[in-house]
């Protein structure tokens, strides 16, 4: 979306929301959303994950678990009256403020968020420990998504299974009524950067880096650095902690990271 695109949206959004305040309008957007999102069933995850040559490898689009549901969001912009930003699941967990307390709650359309632990130690900590998302069909467990690497955006029989890259699942469901409210806030969050444990010396504890962030506006755009600034400076504090352990197994202290943002890491 353009600048001027988006200047001309602007001026429809009050109207938008204001539509969106009666619930049978609601109603037919969040079935218009699964609508959407079902269109894309087929779709490959990743290009990476699938042999050259295949009709997987020459695919035109890729979508992975995140980006299924902003791919079928922004299709929707002139009909949420936002246009969602470009982060992953745990930042589309955090646009949605409502967490229902089971299963028995959801809606069609609602979202089944996965927190787990990455089995790769070296991996980086997603915020929340969110590290999948799928949509819910309204039927039993039935999901759609993108859930496996070398696979492609299907249906499931059921929203819970086992990963091979992470372990201490828990399901999170969160309503979308906000967004068919026209609403998309990113409410303030943590980020913790973590070190490996092959860093960690002995049984001697490492201080862990903690800032709090928060994105006020509704939908930030590709354009708009905030969150590209919010993700550097995690990474830098990532950093920071990793030269810190270095530090405290060698006389000679390692040059402090600089950051993109400029800013520095600290303890």
């Amino acid at each position: 979306m353009g600048k001027e695109e988006l200047q001309r949206f602007a001026g429809r959004k009050v109207l938008i929301q204001r539509r969106l305040q009666q619930p049978e309008a609601q109603w037919q957007l969040r079935m218009k959303f699964l609508k959407q999102a079902k269109s894309y069933i087929g779709v490959p995850y990743a290009k990476k994950y699938h042999q050259p040559g295949t009709p997987e490898s020459k695919s035109l689009l890729f979508l992975d678990c995140c980006g299924l549901i902003r791919r079928a969001v922004r299709d929707l912009t002139e009909d949420f009256g936002f246009y969602i930003g470009s982060g992953n699941q745990a930042y589309q967990y955090d646009t949605l403020p409502i967490t229902l307390p089971s299963e028995e709650h959801l809606k069609p359309g609602d979202l089944v968020f996965i927190s787990g632990t990455y089995f790769d130690t070296q991996r980086a900590r997603q915020p929340h420990d969110i590290v999948h998302v799928e949509i819910w069909l309204g039927e039993e467990k039935r999901s759609l998504g993108a859930r496996w690497k070398g696979g492609k955006v299907q249906v499931f029989d059921s929203f819970k299974f086992v990963s091979k890259t992470y372990g201490s699942m828990e399901y999170h469901f969160k309503s979308i009524e906000t967004w068919l409210q026209g609403i998309c806030i990113r409410k303030a969050f943590t980020i913790l950067a973590t070190v490996p444990k092959q860093q960690l010396l002995g049984d001697q504890p490492l201080l862990i880096a903690q800032r709090t962030f928060s994105e006020p506006a509704r939908g930030k755009l590709p354009s708009d650095p905030g969150c590209s600034e919010l993700w550097g400076q995690a990474a830098c504090m990532r950093d920071a902690c990793r030269a810190s352990a270095k530090q405290k197994s060698s006389s000679k202290a390692p040059s402090q990271p600089a950051c993109k943002t400029g800013m520095r890491g600290s303890l």
